[in-house]
């Protein structure tokens, strides 16, 4: 903690002053840009039943939000890899970011829309690991073939049968 305080700039007793530990910075740097995703998602069931052009634009907007906020997401990552505590904060935002496909998801009832939310929250954290390891961990994946598997993937989704 100290380390982390001197390297911030700040005391200490300053750096209580917004944390309790590590764990609740880590949470704070893991979950930064989280009202931005959500209004992609939003974005994303504001198209309908889209196009793969479309979805394809929208994932290179994906991309440049995970570019952006790289460091949340190295973060993020690796703490909620590393820490089974993290769960249900992971959970709660997967959850949180697959209700703003609301229109998407309001097509199924019941069981049907939580495998609908199921199958969001999966595919949030297929895109979420496919760019940790390609822009944290320097895999050498093409762009156009990350952008157009990704778009393939959600553009299934969008148009899954009702």
């Amino acid at each position: 903690m100290e380390q982390i305080a001197e390297k911030a700039g700040v005391s200490r007793a300053a750096f209580y002053l917004h944390f309790s530990d590590k764990s609740q910075l880590s949470i704070a740097i893991g979950t930064e840009g989280q009202e931005e995703l959500r209004e992609l998602y939003r974005q994303l069931a504001g198209l309908g039943r889209p196009s793969r052009a479309e979805v394809e634009n929208w994932v290179r907007r994906l991309t440049d939000h995970f570019q952006r906020h790289r460091v949340g997401l190295e973060v993020g990552m690796k703490v909620s890899f590393a820490n089974a505590s993290f769960a249900q904060t992971d959970w709660t935002l997967l959850r949180e970011q697959a209700e703003c496909l609301g229109p998407h998801l309001d097509r199924w009832e019941g069981d049907a829309r939580e495998e609908a939310i199921t199958r969001v929250m999966l595919m949030q954290v297929n895109a979420a690991v496919t760019f940790f390891e390609w822009k944290v961990r320097g895999m050498p994946y093409r762009e156009a073939h990350v952008v157009r598997a990704l778009a393939e993937a959600w553009h299934s989704e969008l148009h899954h049968p009702d």
